[in-house]
């Protein structure tokens, strides 16, 4: 159109016939029935009236719709929720909170209980729990851990600080705490005969006193594994190391509120300690800690369990000014040692309110 334009030409000559309006318009035009004037209706005063049926009626308001809601349809509450360690934002901002988290844990007593024994060392080895055996007793403290709870978020699993968001990650549980993070998911079945668990993989079988539930009593495991005999076999040997690392995990890893428990979950994973190799005990691990860190902030519980050193150690590293001062050690004080073995016998001063 714009060449013909240009050249003064008819465009409509370039147009085949098929494809012309007026063609469309005789193609349409006998079909084409335009509702007349009322003038021109034809009355039909016999005929009834139609009143529609009131159930079909729309109902007064804004309509309904038919489809599914899901999570993104969910709208915030007016009121906030307040989360955290108070539940009360004004009283952290006015400085009036002044309770600190009380942290479950019984690495202080694991030399007292079922100490370390070189014998059992290659079991310990095979198994992952080597580096973290290795450790060594940190002192916690309990006011930066409760600061640090207070910037927890449980939708992002992150810390909210200041300058953005931070989280611990698998790469610092495999070098903080010397756990494997490859592997299989630490999973299995909760509905054995613990009783006959125990006896098989222990030697020992407890009491109705000593287990409840599914979980053990460690007090119970460590007056049953006090000591090891230099010249054990290898039978003994195997089920002293299972118990050390039932006290490991019960009382550190996967420690839970009651302090003095382990579930027994875990008694069948060791049964073979190079499968148990397998298993990423490092992921499992910090799993853990997240569901305590947010079990913890979204309710008024005074109480936090779990791997709490990792916790600490993580924020030690990553915020060296609110780090205290660690001692020299050597590299080869260090060897076969996780990375937070550098913050042993340091003593801090808690204040209990």
């Amino acid at each position: 159109m714009a060449v013909c334009s240009h050249l003064n030409f008819n465009y409509e000559d370039y147009i085949e016939e098929p494809y012309k309006l007026s063609r469309y318009a005789e193609s349409y035009a006998p079909q084409f029935q335009p509702i007349p004037h009322e003038d021109y209706w034809i009355a039909h005063p016999n005929l009834p009236i139609l009143h529609p049926d009131p159930t079909l009626l729309r109902l007064p308001g804004r309509p309904r719709s038919s489809r599914i809601h899901n999570e993104m349809d969910w709208r915030e509450p007016s009121v906030q929720q307040r989360c955290g360690l108070c539940n009360q934002l004004e009283l952290v901002w006015q400085g009036q909170c002044n309770e600190e988290l009380h942290c479950r844990r019984r690495e202080a007593v694991f030399d007292r209980t079922i100490p370390l024994h070189p014998l059992i060392e290659p079991a310990l080895r095979a198994s992952g729990f080597y580096g973290f055996a290795r450790l060594g007793f940190i002192q916690l403290d309990w006011h930066f851990i409760t600061a640090l709870v207070e910037r927890w978020r449980p939708e992002t699993h992150t810390f909210h600080m200041p300058d953005g968001e931070c989280t611990i990650t698998l790469k610092d549980v495999a070098v903080q705490l010397g756990l494997p993070v490859d592997g299989e998911p630490v999973t299995g079945r909760v509905d054995y005969d613990w009783r006959g668990t125990c006896q098989a993989l222990l030697g020992v079988t407890p009491g109705a006193a000593h287990i409840r539930g599914s979980k053990l009593s460690l007090p119970w495991l460590a007056s049953q594994f006090c000591n090891l005999a230099d010249d054990a076999d290898e039978e003994t040997i195997a089920r002293y190391a299972r118990a050390y690392i039932m006290q490991l995990i019960g009382g550190s890893l996967f420690a839970d509120k009651y302090n003095n428990l382990v579930h027994l979950m875990f008694l069948p994973l060791l049964a073979d300690f190079e499968v148990a190799g397998r298993f990423s005990w490092g992921g499992a691990c910090l799993t853990w800690l997240y569901r305590n860190l947010c079990k913890v902030c979204r309710s008024d519980s005074r109480d936090i369990a779990g791997p709490i050193i990792l916790l600490q150690v993580w924020a030690w590293d990553r915020f060296p000014t609110m780090a205290p001062q660690r001692r020299h050690i050597s590299d080869h004080d260090l060897v076969g040692r996780p990375l937070a073995a550098r913050y042993i016998d340091i003593n801090i001063v808690l204040f209990f309110s």
